[in-house]
């Protein structure tokens, strides 16, 4: 005789003996199933250091293909940046004017005039891409600075193993071994890659135009060792060892533009020793050293081969014979040889000096032979190569405040090269930093004790009203080239009927809005266009804008009664707007104005990106939206509404007129006639209550009224350099 124990989702009920009859009832209640979206967010590998604008690649939040070369990760990392089907990298139209540093010894390009493919990309820990307001320490090849750093990872010996395949004969394998023991640390890794498509097809079908992926093979081979010694915490020393064999197939010749089958073979290699040495105790802080002292050596190889195709079509001519053609081979070769030291001093907080030399000398050779296409032998150069560079620099950095740093500079340099002599050229620098607080309300107490000079539009909507009875003279409000708006979803009933979409607008109170609610300077909006537009006379307007209020909300009820909603059949709609105070009073405040013609609206907020997220996969009903200027020109507000705009038309409208009349306006000279297709376009737009605008957006600046050139204009621009600040005197 015991006692049963019945678990039933996680109720524990004691039953009585066994003989006697029990009745046990559950009750199934109901539950809401919730659904959630399930984002996957994934890190960017290139992060911007809003100190400096220089943008930094991460290994660890790389995610990118097996086959990606360096020359790939520089390329699309540099803005302005494009490769050739070479692989030279090309930035800002510079043909390989860039260096790279690794663990701060440079690398120099040598005579190749690229270092193409020079590592795996898996041995860094994170490349700085430096492009511009460069300091007295760099010289020579400046489109950019990448400055690598490699890594070792901790713990004892690990070792990895990989290998991949794919498409267009596409494989790989890679080797690594890491170990640390005491003060050393080791590293090597090796890796392989090849593919059938090393760049992307460059020569099409002339009768189809399909692309045909001719002559693509690659392959390279890449080595890599690493050693750190480290020692009692002020001394630190790197030996780098790389080498790497690129071997691909050109399928075409730029200039000639022929189906060639030419055939590249890039050697790279370098041997890299740096000495870091910290002054002052032992294991402190960079910026706590009074001192440290940098000192390097390297030697790089470097070789280029270039071999026609058996096939080519000869296109070279060589005076004085102009009736024979040759193809051309290349074979170049370098090596060179270099120093790197520096000192650095910091006497004070706030305050540090370097001084140094970099030093180096390349020795190699450049040939060319030339070969006809019935084989016979043409011209040819064969030139021994020899050169060197010189480079003093000093510099300074001062910081007065954590607001701004100077970074004064002078740089002389020296570079021989075959045919040129020696050449020289003594270069002053200065680059001024400015070091913005992300902290508004701490910037505005530090604005109103005097440490601040300008607050550019950095003042909450909330704080307007007080800063004009605190700040009337500092404080500079000014119509900002912006509109807020909300933008219907025509391909969801009943935003589709035009009487909808104009009711709700009509029973907008814009006036109330900007003078009671936001109360930050803004101004009602009846057009998408702001009206301080230069060059567009901005006529169009929401047809009902002189109507009187209460005549609007009679009008907006009799469109909807028209529609078929009524007090017996409201009409429900969610409202889709960002999680910002702004949005979030705005959106309050257009709820009841709307239940005033008796709709029922439902808020739903998000953050930022989630809400335009939502927008472009055109997961709403109606949402709030803003819009600023990219460049000074009306179609930059009216391209919203263009069928072809299809990433920001969230609406999905489509009016074949207006289309049309942006199209022309693109190709219209006389600007009068093209401002009036615009105007045409625009008041289209309106009439069509494609969107509802709102308000035009303000810009909120703080001026000290000792500043002086600050001129207030609607893209919120003032360039420092018009700017000049007169102190007033003491008179104590």
């Amino acid at each position: 005789m015991g006692a049963i124990a019945l678990l039933v989702l996680g109720f524990n009920l004691p039953v009585a003996p066994a003989q006697a009859a029990i009745r046990v009832d559950f009750r199934l209640a109901s539950a809401p199933v919730t659904l959630q979206a399930v984002e996957v967010v994934g890190a960017v590998p290139v992060a911007v250091d809003t100190r400096t604008g220089d943008e930094t690649f991460k290994i660890d939040q790389y995610h990118g293909a097996p086959v990606n070369t360096t020359s790939q990760i520089v390329q699309q990392s540099i803005a302005g940046a494009a490769r050739a089907p070479t692989g030279e990298v090309h930035i800002r139209g510079q043909h390989a004017e860039y260096t790279y540093y690794v663990d701060g010894v440079p690398v120099p390009s040598g005579i190749s005039g690229s270092l193409n493919e020079l590592f795996d990309p898996t041995v860094t820990n994170n490349i700085d891409f430096k492009t511009g307001g460069w300091d007295a320490e760099y010289g020579g090849k400046l489109a950019a600075i990448i400055d690598v750093t490699t890594r070792i990872p901790v713990g004892g010996f690990h070792m990895d193993a990989s290998g991949y395949g794919g498409s267009f004969a596409a494989n790989g394998q890679s080797l690594s071994a890491s170990t640390n023991s005491g003060k050393l640390g080791f590293f090597v890794s090796g890796a392989r890659q090849v593919t059938d498509m090393r760049r992307e097809p460059v020569v099409a079908d002339t009768a189809t135009g399909a692309p045909i992926n001719f002559h693509n093979h690659g392959e390279d081979l890449f080595g890599f060792a690493k050693m750190q010694y480290t020692s009692g915490g002020a001394d630190l020393l790197n030996i780098d060892a790389n080498w790497s064999r690129t071997r691909f197939q050109v399928p075409y010749d730029s200039s000639g533009g022929a189906f060639l089958n030419d055939n590249q073979q890039d050697i790279n290699g370098f041997v890299n020793l740096a000495w870091h040495h910290q002054f002052g105790a032992p294991g402190a802080a960079e910026a706590d050293a009074p001192a440290e002292l940098f000192a390097g050596g390297f030697y790089r190889h470097g070789s280029l081969t270039y071999t026609p195709g058996a096939n080519d079509i000869a296109q070279f001519i060589f005076y004085p014979d102009t009736t024979t053609p040759y193809n051309l081979t290349e074979d170049r070769s370098f090596d060179t040889y270099g120093t790197k030291v520096d000192v650095t001093v910091r006497p004070q907080h706030g305050l540090m000096f370097k001084a140094g030399e970099l030093a180096s000398l390349t020795r190699g050779h450049e040939d060319f032979v030339t070969i006809a296409q019935d084989g016979t032998p043409g011209a040819a150069s064969n030139s021994g190569l020899k050169g060197w560079d010189f480079g003093a620099y000093a510099e300074a950095a001062i910081a007065p405040s954590e607001l701004f740093e100077i970074r004064p500079g002078v740089r002389f340099d020296a570079h021989n090269a075959p045919f040129a002599g020696t050449l020289t050229q003594v270069s002053p620098r200065i680059r001024l930093n400015f070091y913005p607080t992300p902290d508004a309300a701490a910037a505005l107490k530090r604005f109103r004790g005097g440490e601040f000079d300008i607050l550019s539009n950095s003042v909450a909507p909330q704080q307007t009203q007080w800063l004009k009875r605190e700040v009337p003279r500092e404080l500079r409000l000014t119509p900002f080239m912006a509109t807020k708006y909300l933008v219907f979803n025509f391909e969801r009933a009943p935003f589709d009927d035009l009487r909808v979409r104009k009711a709700l607008s009509m029973a907008i109170d814009r006036e109330i809005l900007v003078s009671k609610i936001t109360r930050g300077g803004e101004t009602a909006a009846y057009s998408l266009v702001p009206p301080q537009m230069p060059g567009y006379p901005g006529q169009p307007h929401l047809r009902f804008r002189d109507q009187a209020m209460t005549a609007r909300k009679t009008a907006a009820i009799e469109l909807l009664r028209e529609a078929g909603y009524g007090p017996n059949n409201p009409l429900d709609f969610a409202l889709n707007l960002m999680m910002t105070t702004e949005s979030k009073v705005v959106g309050v405040t257009m709820q009841e104005m709307w239940r005033e013609i008796g709709v029922r609206p439902e808020l739903i907020f998000s953050e930022g990106k989630v809400h335009y997220d939502l927008l472009r996969q055109q997961d709403f009903t109606i949402a709030w939206c803003a819009w600023s200027a990219d460049y000074l020109d009306a179609k930059d507000f009216l391209f919203l509404a263009a069928s072809t705009t299809k990433d920001l038309n969230f609406g999905r409208y489509r009016n074949p007129v207006l289309d049309r009349l942006l199209q022309q306006s693109d190709s219209e000279h006389d600007p009068a006639l093209r401002a009036e297709m615009l105007e045409h376009a625009e008041q289209r737009m309106l009439d069509d209550e494609a969107l509802a605008p709102v308000y035009y957006g303000v810009t909120r600046d703080l001026v000290s009224t000792e500043v002086h050139g600050w001129i207030d204009n609607p893209v919120d621009i003032n360039r420092t350099r018009y700017l000049t600040l007169r102190r007033a005197m003491s008179t104590a």
